[in-house]
This record gives C-alpha cells, structure tokens and sequence, in this order.
C-alpha cells in the first residue's frame, strides 16, 4: 500500500472517531468525578500506556481504581524501539507521539481502534505533539517554533516562534509558551501565553536563573504548571522535585514540592477536577552535560498529588525513567518510559585455551562496570536489579551473586584494592557525587573525597592513594586523596620534552 492511501485510510479512521465525539468531549473539558484515584467518573476504569522511548517495548497499565487492591497489567502499544512524548485526544482514540522510525524525528498518529499509524508533520527534528480541545489540531515544536497542523492530515502552520515549548489552553483559544533564555551556563525562563488567532504574546512572568519546561494548563483555565530542571554548573546530583503552579496572569505564584525523595521528577499533567496532578518521580539521579537525568535501569513511582493539601500518594511503580505522561479521557494515561539492559559476558582472552564466552549476569537489569577482584575469583559490578543503582559482585566460578551497597542513591564505578579488603566507587547518596569507601563486603561505608561536584571513577594505589576524575567546573582534572580524605590534591600530567 502506498503512501497517499495508508494517509487516506487513516483519515477516514479519524473522520469516525471525530464524528461521534460527544458534547463532553470537544469541550474540551474532563468529565468531573468523586473516584479516589482518578476523580472523574469512569465507564471503564483503566490505565493505558505508551512507552518504548528510545530503547525497549512499549507497555499498556491497567488500573482498576475501585477495587480494593489496586492492579496494573503492562502490555506492549508500539514497537519501533524509538518512540516518545505522546499525547492523546480529547476523546483518548488517537494518540501523537515523535518517532524517528524512518530516519527523521516527526509526529506520528496512532489510531487505537485499528491500530494503524501514519507519520503526520513533514520533519526533521519535530517534537511536542499536543491534540487541540476540539481534537482537530496537533500542536508541535519546530526549531523553537510551533506549528499546528490537522490531525486528519494537510500542511503545518505556524503558530508562534523564538519559544522553547508550548500547550493548548483548555478552550483552544490560546497557548502557554516557555521561552529559554541561555547565557554560558546560565538559563532564565520566560513563560508567556499567546494568542491563537493572531499570535499575540505577552510574557506574564519571567524567572532568573532557572530552567522551566513542560507547561500544563489546568482544566479549569486557572492554573499552569511547570516543572524544573537543574542545569546550571555546579549542581551535580542535587535534582529539583518543585511543581510551579503559575496563573495565566502570572500574578499568583506558588511552588508545590514532591514529598518523596528521588530524581528530577517528570512533567506533570492535571486531572480534570482541576485539583490534583500526576508525575513520575524516579528513585535515584545522575547528572550527565550538566544536565539531571535519571540513570538507566532507574525504577520510579507515579505520584497523585493534590495542588491544595500538598498530599500525595503511589499509584503504581515503574521500572524505567517516564519521560512524558498525560491523563486522557475517559479516565486513561499514556506515558512513554526508557527501557533499556546490559548483561555481563566474560570472553577468554586466549581463544587457543578451548573456553568459551559465558554470562556471568544476564536479565533485564542494566549491569555494568565489571571489575575483577585480584584472585579472579569474583566479579564486581554495578546493577539496576534492585531498581536503584547499586553494587554487586558475581562468582566467576558458581555464578552466586551478592548485594555489596544498598542505597537509594546511584553507586557505581567499582574497584577493589590490590590487597582485596577494600571497595571504592563513586556515589551521590551525600547529595552530589563522590568516592566512597568501604570493607570488602560493602560494609563501614565512608566518604573518601570532598569535592563537592563531580567526582567519579576511583582507583587506588599501595600507600593509601586514592585517584579520581573531577569535572567540577572550578577544578577539573585528575585528582589524589589520602583514603581516610586528607590530603587531597590534583595532579597535573606532565609534558615531555
């Protein structure tokens, strides 16, 4: 089937779909409700959910908020290994998603009933699809522009430029924009609401020094949320879990904190009573170009949380970082999740000696980092397995595998001293990452480094030597540390002549 008749066939999937949408529905406003999870009446309760971001399958959730223990089922919804951000319609038929499945970013629309899906913007480099309150536009970003385009298919046009992200007002009259302002390492935020019409934009409020993403207006009309992203030199392994709750006016300005510890937390989308909002929160974080990230294989939770009260509450766990989810009607939620695993082969060096390549660790774990204890006898290695980021070690001989730390932070970069009785790896669990130390078995953990930034890969030397990388901004380079902390110094290659 060519192009222009899959284009038509699909067209004429979400002519049906927009046919029989209902009052509720192309108002653009969620059906209220009193249900405990969700507030908002469900025919069907259930959970539904995209996932596949980049690596892995996608999964479907399935909640059954009215029984009295909670369920979710995953099932697979897209397969192409590389597909991200969705966003569903009003009427929760057709999803938009950014997919690079024929070697260009653009936004695809998936139409659930047959299952077909058909590439919509013309690309490269589209992204942030958003369905119109009325379904009939995809909102999307194109180099710092937004664009809209029909979602029955046609050409783009431009809506707004020189912003970074941009969401529907509940009434489709207006957008929500957040524009960066980068200076070296430094980000201010300006987050603004425009005019669909004739796109007249007005900065409502501007924030220094920070980096605000993921707009998300309220139902209601009365309130857009934003969350934060760390970026500035300096703040390695500090993660920001602040809501900002903002009002189109930018008047009123409140700022709502996650109650649970963790990584950055995800964007944030509203339930239709106005009063409550949804997040996925990861259980541990890195810090990758200066930017928080959560690490592979990092499982989280996602967090119900009234805007009022504060107070919030698991509705299921993950097993991968969530980059985006959305509620859709009738009572679902699409997210899309990065699912990624490394496993552990040991191969003989001496392909002569008649062994062959074994797994020593092999799952749907992210293991990595091996380092062999000095009789060979163990391998150690850092795992997702426990759904933080922590250190293991695996028999070369049984397999037998052993827990050595356990923290809900990031632990990695492992290596054992010649002597065999210590472990160094580098760890944020003190807020920010550094060497730490401990016995053998992981245990009597102590803090070796102070560096304050970034301070990983650790080694040692006999004399009581410890060497590590910094890429703190205002020291890098190779650094020595006594192991009991005192004398640290950097050490500068020398060049010879």
């Amino acid at each position: 089937m060519d192009n222009s008749s899959s284009t038509r066939d699909l067209a004429h999937d979400l002519k049906n779909v927009l046919a029989n949408l209902s009052d509720a529905t192309t108002s653009g406003r969620m059906p209220q409700s009193a249900s405990a999870v969700s507030r908002r009446t469900w025919t069907t309760p259930f959970f539904f959910a995209l996932a596949g971001a980049l690596v892995g399958a996608a999964l479907f959730a399935w909640l059954f908020p009215r029984s009295a223990t909670e369920t979710v089922t995953f099932h697979a919804f897209t397969f192409s290994g590389n597909d991200m951000q969705p966003s569903v319609s009003p009427d929760g038929r057709i999803v938009a998603f950014v997919s690079d499945r024929d070697g260009q970013y653009r936004i695809w629309l998936k139409q659930l009933e047959s299952g077909s899906e058909i590439a919509l913007s013309p690309g490269p480099d589209d992204d942030h699809p958003s369905f119109s309150p009325d379904n009939a536009w995809v909102l999307y970003m194109h180099d710092r522009t937004a664009y809209r385009i029909p979602s029955l298919g046609g050409e783009p046009h431009k809506l707004l430029d020189n912003i970074d992200e941009a969401v529907w007002s509940p009434d489709g009259r207006q957008l929500a924009f957040v524009r960066l302002l980068v200076a070296g390492p430094n980000v201010t935020s300006e987050v603004g609401t425009a005019a669909v019409g004739d796109g007249t934009a007005h900065v409502v409020r501007r924030f220094e020094g920070r980096h605000l993403t993921a707009p998300a207006w309220s139902p209601d009309a009365r309130t857009i949320a934003l969350t934060e992203r760390r970026s500035a030199a300096g703040n390695v392994g500090t993660p920001i879990r602040t809501v900002i709750l903002l009002s189109p006016d930018g008047g009123n300005l409140r700022e709502l904190e996650c109650p649970l510890p963790g990584g950055a937390i995800s964007n944030v989308t509203w339930l239709g009573d106005s009063q409550s909002i949804m997040y996925e929160v990861p259980e541990s974080s890195t810090e990758t170009g200066g930017v928080i990230t959560s690490p592979v294989g990092s499982a989280g939770r996602v967090l119900l949380q009234n805007v009022r009260t504060g107070k919030a509450r698991t509705l299921f766990a993950v097993q991968s970082p969530v980059g985006r989810l959305q509620v859709a009607a009738p009572g679902r939620i699409i997210f899309d999740s990065l699912l990624q695993r490394s496993s552990l082969r040991e191969i003989p060096i001496d392909s002569t000696a008649g062994a062959a390549p074994r797994w020593l660790a092999r799952g749907s774990s992210i293991d990595r980092q091996p380092y062999y204890s000095p009789d060979g006898d163990w391998v150690v290695f850092s795992s997702s397995r426990s759904g933080d980021v922590d250190l293991w070690e695996v028999s070369t001989t049984t397999n037998a595998l052993r827990r050595l730390t356990d923290n809900p932070a990031s632990d990695w970069d492992p290596f054992l001293t010649s002597d065999g009785k210590n472990l160094l790896w580098s760890s944020n669990r003190s807020g920010v990452f550094e060497i730490w130390m401990a016995d053998r078995d992981g245990s009597s953990p102590r803090q070796v480094s102070h560096d304050g930034g970034d301070a990983e890969n650790p080694a040692a030397i006999p004399g009581g030597w410890v060497f590590y990388t910094s890429a703190q901004s205002e020291h890098p380079g190779l650094w020595k540390v006594r192991a009991d902390g005192s004398q640290a110094n950097c050490t500068r290659p020398r060049i010879m002549a």
